[in-house]
């Protein structure tokens, strides 16, 4: 994936994260996702695997093809269980 789509992946999965009030350590317990990995995830700074980024889905209560499209309609998660 180019630099560019990492860092608007990350953007949002940032967002997701302060909407809820969560902090890096508060998403690992609830998905396993090392603090270091989500802030290269959230910083667009490295390649991931997409079994990370649905756990992390999970863990914010977002759909994976929200957090890929940024399309609103796909906003809450279910679609993509």
């Amino acid at each position: 994936m180019d630099e560019s789509k990492r860092k608007i992946i990350g953007q949002r999965v940032l967002e997701e994260r302060k909407k809820l009030g969560l902090t890096r350590a508060e998403l690992y317990r609830r998905t396993g996702v090392a603090p270091q990995t989500l802030l290269d995830i959230e910083s667009g700074t490295t390649d991931y695997f997409v079994r990370t980024l649905f756990r992390l889905c999970k863990g914010l209560g977002v759909s994976l093809s929200y957090i890929l499209s940024g399309d609103k309609n796909f906003a809450e998660s279910g679609e993509d269980d």
